[in-house]
């Protein structure tokens, strides 16, 4: 699980099969969360979905998944640093727009640096 989550911090991962062995939930979400104690989703067992005690069940898992992710926050409650590979644009008025619409795609830097030299401004 912990090579998973390396590969993909962001992704959600779906965990399943892990009911075999109950006593397993806590080192997996030590391996499986990412540092905000998010990023998996951990299904019922399929016979609790029979069960007369299905809400109690449900709230007990609930209440360990969550002591289980305030103690991945915890120890790990730093973030990395983003930097931008983009040029240094100087003192461009319009960096910061440049570099956020950079960020979500609506711009693409080939096209940036050419019309910027246009204008001089690289």
């Amino acid at each position: 699980m912990a090579t998973v989550r390396s590969i993909a911090p962001e992704r959600l991962i779906l965990v399943r099969s892990i009911w075999a062995n109950p006593d397993s939930l806590n080192d997996i979400l030590a391996a499986g969360l990412n540092n905000n104690g998010e990023g998996l989703l951990i299904p019922v067992p399929q016979d609790w979905l029979a069960s007369d005690r299905l809400t109690e069940q449900v709230r007990s898992l609930n209440q360990t998944i969550n002591l289980g992710r305030e103690t991945v926050r915890q120890s790990g409650s730093s973030c990395d640093l983003w930097l931008s590979n983009l040029p240094n644009f100087g003192n461009h008025p319009q960096q910061n727009l440049i570099v956020q619409l950079f960020d979500i795609g609506c711009i693409l830097l080939a096209n940036l640096c050419r019309h910027l030299a246009q204008f001089s401004l690289l």
